[in-house]
């Protein structure tokens, strides 16, 4: 079987990214009791972990709101449902494949085969829903920085936290602010679909009732998700505040983002490990809670593989709604 060049790419790129997870978690596991960490995760209560494990689903659904709302901006779109199957099914691809396609990119693809909706919109609405997604945790993050800053004591996790968020910040503001660049660049097909793309995301924030609509399920549905964090902990029975696990987690999972490890394993356990550490938080304790959060995203995504197979087998697209009901 002939590899074309963008295969073998991937192939390398992915094998790279287990080659850092692995030996994230290989350097961690030389610091630390791994075997401790490990022998702390069966004894976790089941009610809260399934508890913990229903949150982040829970969040999948309204993720799936926030990514219809930004699709309707321009256009008709199918119907609920399906953007809660395609978000689902993103998330098993997500977390549970060693994969460099990514759910972003199966969301893409699932959506742009719908009647009416096409690759360029398609593709629009995930990266726009994507940024929301992140806007949401640097919301969060800064909220929760001062028990942060005040957690820590090590200067360079504390300076990095804050150049993360002051970075993410501006990187986000400046992709608001793309119709300023000069009208030589715009000529270019990507420059063009990155200043509609800006266009769309400050129409979000100039329009009150939509800003309400991708506010809340931005803020909730990250808020939702990364509170599961404590309520594992509540499984794991490690005393630890509500306070802090929201300080620590978004700060871990901002980096965790930094697409050089497979869903983020290694790089989620290096922050709260450390950070927890702060908090008195013993760091076989800590790894555990650690790895249990990642086995809890692990867990949500399973349902999206069955739902992908299952959904192989019927037509790829729902009716579209009619355009009279496009707007609420």
């Amino acid at each position: 079987m002939t590899v074309s060049r963008d295969q073998a790419k991937r192939y390398l790129w992915t094998l790279i990214r287990l080659g850092v997870t692995g030996g994230l978690l290989w350097y961690i596991s030389g610091k630390i009791d791994f075997g401790e960490a490990l022998r702390l995760i069966p004894g976790a209560h089941p009610g809260w972990s399934a508890l913990a494990v229903g949150m982040i689903v829970a969040q999948l659904f309204i993720i799936a709101l926030r990514w219809r709302y930004l699709a309707r901006m321009t256009g008709t779109a199918p119907n609920y449902p399906s953007f809660a199957r395609f978000t689902i099914e993103g998330m098993f691809f997500n977390q549970a494949l060693p994969s460099s396609v990514g759910g972003d990119a199966v969301r893409m693809y699932r959506l742009a085969r719908c009647p009416g909706i096409g690759t360029t919109r398609a593709i629009s609405s995930v990266l726009l829903d994507r940024g929301f997604g992140l806007l949401g945790i640097i919301i969060i993050a800064s909220a929760f920085l001062i028990p942060f800053i005040g957690l820590v004591t090590d200067p360079a996790l504390k300076n990095g936290a804050v150049l993360l968020i002051a970075a993410g910040t501006i990187g986000f503001a400046l992709f608001l602010a793309l119709d300023l660049m000069p009208p030589s660049l715009r000529r270019w097909k990507v420059i063009a679909e990155l200043l509609n793309m800006s266009r769309q995301a400050r129409r979000v924030f100039m329009e009150p009732l939509q800003m309400m609509r991708i506010g809340i399920t931005t803020v909730v549905g990250q808020m939702v998700a990364l509170s599961a964090l404590y309520v594992l902990a509540l499984a794991l029975e490690v005393e630890v505040s509500y306070a802090m696990t929201m300080a620590v987690l978004p700060i871990a999972a901002l980096i965790s983002t930094v697409p050089i490890t497979i869903a983020g394993w290694g790089l989620r356990e290096g922050v709260m490990v450390l950070a927890l550490s702060y908090a008195a938080v013993p760091e076989a304790e800590a790894l555990a809670l650690s790895l249990m959060y990642g086995l809890a995203l692990l867990a949500a995504g399973l349902p999206g593989g069955v739902i992908w197979l299952l959904s192989r087998h019927r037509p790829a697209a729902d009716p579209i709604q009619a355009a009279a009901s496009a707007k609420e």
